[in-house]
């Protein structure tokens, strides 16, 4: 007969492979109760470790990637569906929300699925890292105009961008530091003839001293990411986008915020330990916290195939059908990406 006990390891276990992936076969889930929590959460956070789990589902779909690397929402679908490392994919998913870039504007998708090839090979890292190739990643430049930034003719697209949406929060610079910032990414390009990639353009670049948070020096691009963390609200900003993620979009406890927070900080805002601390607080398992965060379409779809272990015949047509659902994977409504939370539930 099954204890309480048990059951309740259960419950905790699928809890923490939803929140933290996308599910669990009852195979793989039997395997992960075999391990316990400590183990597996410490495979999850450190995904280039040997599985504990085997991960039998997506070793059964044998899909095949090969025509797919230039095709966007395909080529993820397949990473999302067959990763062996969910938390890492996930994370691709929130990074991919928050720093939103689509083939829409840019043409060609290619790009955009390279800038999750970065998030995938960063956004376990550090915030600062991480900060610093997305100032570089040519999917944001041209997203955001920042290859029509120039010390003659300033663009404060993503310099503006930086501050509100990705670090810090409204009311929290002025005008002049968004000028100021937009100052030390000039020159911050793509280059067209090589394969859309990264290129500074010296040619371009304002190297006038700049005034940065009370701060005065000749700043670029790097600099601006270090002056930006160096503010209170760096890691809070950040921390409470995690906690909408892992564990409540309604239930925010500050004190508890304030808390994982700090220890985001001290530790040189390294990522892992924000992870592990939202995995672990009490409330990520609390009762009242439960069905408080909305799926995506993404989230649903993929979790459901990795779940039930049954991959639609059609499954290169996912994306059109999570289109249809209101999450085009490469076609953000803007800027801000998408709303989530109660906006996915419509009609």
């Amino acid at each position: 007969m099954t204890t309480v006990k048990s059951r309740q390891e259960s419950l905790l276990m699928a809890h923490l492979l939803r929140r933290a992936g996308f599910g669990a076969t009852p195979p793989e889930m039997d395997k992960a109760l075999a391990v316990g929590y400590d183990v597996i959460l410490d495979e999850l956070l450190n995904p280039d470790h040997p599985d504990v789990i085997p991960y039998d589902l997506i070793r059964r779909f044998h899909m095949d990637q090969s025509e797919l690397r230039g095709s966007g929402g395909p080529h993820w679908m397949y990473w999302l569906v067959m990763t062996d490392t969910p938390l890492r994919e996930k994370m691709c998913l929130f990074w991919h929300r928050l720093f939103a870039t689509g083939s829409t504007k840019l043409i060609q998708s290619r790009v955009v699925t390279n800038q999750i090839d970065m998030f995938r090979k960063h956004g376990m890292g550090t915030f600062d890292n991480l900060l610093i190739e997305l100032s570089k990643d040519p999917a944001m430049l041209m997203w955001l105009d920042n290859q029509d930034n120039h010390a003659t003719n300033i663009n404060e697209n993503y310099g503006r961008e930086l501050l509100e949406l990705f670090t810090l929060g409204e009311g929290t610079y002025d005008e002049a530091t968004v000028k100021a910032a937009a100052r030390t990414l000039t020159g911050y390009g793509v280059n067209d003839l090589h394969n859309l990639s990264f290129q500074i353009k010296p040619w371009h670049q304002d190297r006038g001293w700049k005034t940065l948070f009370g701060n005065y020096g000749n700043y670029d691009g790097d600099d601006l990411v270090d002056l930006i963390l160096e503010q209170p609200t760096a890691g809070r900003f950040l921390t409470h986008k995690f906690w909408k993620n892992y564990i409540s979009e309604i239930n925010l406890d500050e004190s508890e915020l304030a808390v994982i927070s700090a220890t985001f900080r001290a530790s040189d805002f390294d990522l892992t330990v924000l992870y592990r601390s939202m995995l672990t607080t009490p409330a990520f398992w609390a009762q009242e916290n439960r069905a408080t965060v909305i799926k995506s379409p993404t989230d649903l779809v993929v979790g459901t195939i990795r779940t039930t272990g049954v991959l639609p015949t059609d499954w290169q047509t996912l994306p059109d059908k999570l289109t249809m659902l209101g999450q085009d994977l490469f076609g953000p409504p803007n800027v801000a990406g998408w709303p989530g939370g109660a906006a996915w539930i419509t009609s």
